[in-house]
C-alpha cells in the first residue's frame, strides 16, 4: 500500500539513496537489473513492464526518477514476499484463507500452463523453432475452392480432379500450365502459382503455412482447409541469417505463445468440460429458487452470502442443491465453492439457468484444483520464488496486514488529540481553494463572443454547450497559488481567486509555452476559505488520518529493517542503459 499523503520529500530521497548505495557496476547477465538474496532477479524486461503497468512515466516527468522509484517498489515487494515465508506466515490458515480463492484460480492457470500450453512452448520447442529460423521456403500452389454444401457427386468429381492434377504434376506437366487451367486463387494465378516465400515467423500465421514450411524441396502435397484444397509443390529452401539463440529465445517463446495459446486453450476447455457430464446431474429446484431469491439482494455477493448460508445451516436447513452420480452438493458445499473456488456473479437479472451454469463451472474448476494439488503445483506458486504477479500482490497485502497493520496503535481519544496538536499547523490547516469552469480559446474574438452570450443571460454551461474544463487552485500560506493535483501552471489561479462564487470573468489573456497565447472565460463554482480547522471540525476523519500516518511510519521502519536483513544488489550500468533506451 502507498500512503503518499504523509510521504515527505526526505523519505523519498532516503529510498532513492538506498537504491544508489546498493548499486554495482555490472551483472553477469546483462539483462538483470537487481538481485535479492542471490536467488531473486529483477530483469530489464520485468522492470520495463512494471513501469508501464503502473504508469510511472506519467507519475514522474523525469525518466530516471520513474525507473528508480519503480525498481524500489519492486524490490520492497519482493523483500516482503521473502520475509512473509521466512516468518512462516504462509502456514497461518486464518491469514491464507483471505486469498484462498485467488490461490485456487492461479492453480488452475498453472495446471493449464503445465499440461496444455507447455506441450507447445517449452525449452525443446523453442530450440526447435530456432533451428528453423534460418529457413526460407519457396513454393507454388494450385487452389481449388470447395462447395459450401457439396453433394456426393460433387465430392467424387472434386477428388477425381485433385487426383488428375497431382498425377499430371508427377508426370512432369508444367506447373504454370496447370495453374492457369485449374487454380481458382487470383494471387497465385497471377504469378504462375508462385507464392511469397515462407519464413518461420510467417509460417505461424496459418496452420496451412505451418504444414508447407515443414516440407522438403521437391515435395508435392495436397492440403485441405475448410474452404479450399491446395496442391503445393516446394520449389526451393534457402538459408537466411538469424540472431544468436540467447538474444532471440524470449522473442521466439513470445511468438509461440501467441500462436499456440488458442490451440492449447481449446484443448484445455474440452478437457475441463469432460470432468462433469451434465447428463448425470439432478437439480433440486427448491434450493435453486432460494439461491435465485438471494441473487435479487444487492451486495449479497461478496458481502452477505457467508452469514446468510451459515445461519441457514445452523437452523438445520442444509438442503441439497444438486446430485451427481454418487456425489451431492448442498448449501454447505455452496459456501465452500463460493468462498474458495468461484464467487458467483449473480444479479437481479440472474436466471435458474445461470445458477446451474455457475455450479457446473464451479465443480469443474474444483476438480481442476484437486488435480493441480495432486500434481504438487501449489509449491510452484506459493513460495518465495514465485513469479506469479497476482499472488505476489496478494502476499504483499497479507504481509502488510500481518506485519504493519497489526502494529498500528488503537486510535484512543488521547492519542487522537495529541495527533491533532502535532499536525494542526500542517495537516489540519485548511488552505484556501477555488474551483472554476474554464473555456479556453486561441482566438480572442471567440472568447469575447462567449462572454457576450453569458452577459446577455445565458448560463455558462448553455453558452459553452457543456464543453469546458474544470480547474482547481489552492493558495498557499505564503500567498503563492498552485494548481491542485495537477502539474499545470496556475495560469488562471490569480483571476480565479478574485471571483466570488458563481461570478464570471473574462477575457483573461495568458501565454502557454506549449501552445502560445490563450484567452479564457471562467466561472467560479466553489470557494473554500483559508482557516485553522478545530478538533471538532476533523472528528469524522481524524481516526483514519491517525491510522494512515501510523501505517506510513511503521511501513518505513519495516522497509529499513528488511533492507538491513536481506542482501539487495543493483546493477548500475544495466539500469542506466535501460533508462537511456526509451524503446
Amino acid at each position: 500500500m502507498k500512503y503518499f499523503k504523509y510521504l515527505s520529500f526526505t523519505l523519498f530521497i532516503f529510498a532513492f539513496i538506498l537504491i544508489i548505495n546498493c548499486e554495482r557496476n555490472d551483472s553477469r547477465d546483462g539483462n538483470i537489473v537487481a538481485k535479492i538474496e542471490e536467488q531473486h532477479a529483477i530483469t530489464s524486461s520485468d522492470l520495463k513492464k512494471y513501469v508501464g503497468r503502473h504508469y510511472y512515466l506519467i507519475k514522474y516527468t523525469d525518466r530516471s526518477k520513474a525507473y528508480h522509484s519503480a525498481l524500489n517498489s519492486m524490490i520492497i515487494s519482493q523483500l516482503k514476499v521473502i520475509d512473509f515465508f521466512n516468518r512462516g506466515l504462509h502456514k497461518k490458515q486464518s491469514l491464507m484463507q483471505n486469498i484462498k480463492r485467488t490461490i485456487n484460480e492461479e492453480l488452475v492457470i498453472q495446471y493449464y500452463k503445465n499440461y496444455f500450453l507447455n506441450k507447445y512452448i517449452n525449452e525443446q520447442s523453442v530450440r526447435n523453432a530456432y533451428d528453423q529460423m534460418d529457413r526460407k521456403v519457396s513454393y507454388r500452389q494450385i487452389v481449388i475452392e470447395k462447395s459450401k454444401n457439396p453433394t456426393s457427386k460433387q465430392i467424387t468429381a472434386l477428388k477425381n480432379k485433385i487426383s488428375k492434377i497431382s498425377k499430371a504434376i508427377k508426370n512432369g506437366t508444367d506447373f504454370g500450365t496447370l495453374v492457369k487451367k485449374y487454380s481458382q486463387n487470383s494471387s497465385s494465378n497471377n504469378n504462375s502459382g508462385y507464392m511469397p516465400p515462407l519464413t518461420w515467423e510467417r509460417s505461424l500465421s496459418k496452420p496451412i503455412y505451418r504444414d508447407i514450411f515443414n516440407l522438403s524441396v521437391g515435395d508435392i502435397k495436397t492440403l485441405e482447409t475448410q474452404h479450399s484444397i491446395y496442391i503445393v509443390k516446394i520449389v526451393d529452401i534457402s538459408n537466411i541469417d538469424k540472431k544468436p539463440f540467447s538474444k532471440i529465445k524470449d522473442e521466439i517463446k513470445e511468438k509461440l505463445e501467441k500462436n499456440y495459446t488458442q490451440t492449447s486453450l481449446d484443448e484445455f476447455y474440452k478437457y475441463k468440460r469432460s470432468l462433469i457430464d451434465t447428463n448425470y446431474i439432478k437439480w433440486n429446484f427448491n434450493s435453486l429458487n432460494t439461491i435465485l431469491q438471494w441473487s435479487k439482494i444487492e451486495d449479497f455477493y461478496p458481502d452477505m452470502y457467508q452469514d446468510t448460508i451459515k445461519n441457514l445451516i445452523s437452523k438445520g436447513k442444509n438442503q441439497t442443491i444438486l446430485s451427481y452420480q454418487k456425489d451431492k452438493v448442498d448449501f454447505q458445499d455452496f459456501l465452500h465453492l463460493a468462498s474458495n473456488i468461484l464467487l458467483p456473479n449473480f444479479s437481479k437479472n440472474t436466471t435458474i439457468q445461470d445458477i446451474k451454469k455457475y455450479f457446473i463451472e464451479a465443480l469443474r474448476t474444483e476438480k481442476l484444483v484437486d488435480k493441480a494439488n495432486a500434481a504438487g503445483l501449489e509449491k510452484e506458486i506459493i513460495s518465495p520464488m514465485t513469479n506469479n504477479t497476482v499472488l505476489t500482490n496478494n502476499i504483499v497485502s497479507l504481509y502488510n496486514e500481518a506485519v504493519i497493520d497489526s502494529q498500528i496503535p488503537k486510535p484512543k481519544p488521547k492519542r487522537l488529540m495529541n495527533f491533532y496538536e502535532s499536525n494542526k499547523d500542517s495537516l489540519y490547516y485548511q488552505l484556501a481553494k477555488v474551483n472554476i469552469y474554464a473555456k479556453i480559446f486561441s482566438d480572442k474574438i471567440d472568447a469575447n463572443k462567449l462572454l457576450s452570450k453569458i452577459n446577455q443571460g445565458m448560463s455558462f454551461k448553455e453558452a459553452t454547450n457543456n464543453r469546458y474544463k474544470v480547474k482547481t487552485f489552492i493558495k498557499n500560506r505564503d500567498g503563492s497559488i498552485d494548481s491542485y493535483l495537477s502539474r499545470e501552471k496556475p495560469y488562471l489561479g490569480k483571476a480565479a481567486f478574485k471571483l466570488e462564487e458563481s461570478e464570471v470573468d473574462g477575457v483573461i489573456e495568458y501565454n502557454d509555452p506549449q501552445s502560445g497565447k490563450k484567452y479564457a472565460v471562467i466561472k467560479s463554482t466553489h470557494r473554500r476559505p483559508e482557516k485553522q480547522l478545530t478538533y471538532d471540525d476533523v472528528q469524522n476523519t481524524i481516526a483514519k488520518d491517525y491510522k494512515d500516518y501510523q501505517r506510513e511510519q511503521i511501513a518505513n521502519k519495516v522497509v529499513k529493517q528488511l533492507r538491513d536483513k536481506y542482501e539487495v544488489e543493483i546493477y548500475k550500468n544495466v539500469l542506466k542503459d535501460l533508462i537511456a533506451s526509451p524503446k
